[in-house]
Formats: structure tokens, sequence, C-alpha cells
């Protein structure tokens, strides 16, 4: 997690260590699945690098309409 997280999010990045990405409450639900097929992607050696586009949970609940 980039320390960027804190300042975008208002989430610490000590609060996502530990917890998979590809079952996020911070991810709306509509972007998960591209979100999660670019993850695989890279993990699998078959993207080295990958860039999505989503919507994503500030820890206020702020920018949530889901």
């Amino acid at each position: 997690m980039s320390p960027a997280v804190h300042r975008i999010l208002g989430r610490s990045s000590d609060e996502r260590v530990g917890q998979s990405a590809f079952a996020s409450d911070i991810i709306h639900p509509d972007d998960l699945e591209r979100f999660t097929e670019a993850q695989r992607r890279v993990l699998t050696g078959q993207a080295e690098h990958a860039a999505v586009r989503l919507r994503a949970r500030h820890a206020d609940g702020t920018g949530s309409p889901w």
C-alpha cells in the first residue's frame, strides 16, 4: 500500500496489511472484477504492470454511492 492511501482514502496502510485486495470492501462492487483481473495478470506474470480506474470508498464513507 502506498502512503498516499492515507491522504486519498483516509485509511492507514496498516489497516490493509494482511487483508485480501480481491475481497475489498473499499472498491466499488462494479469495479472489483476489473481490479481483480488486473491484479491476477500482474501476479501471474502475464503482465508487467496494470492500470485500472476504479471507485473507492473513503474511510468516513464519503464517495460511496453504493
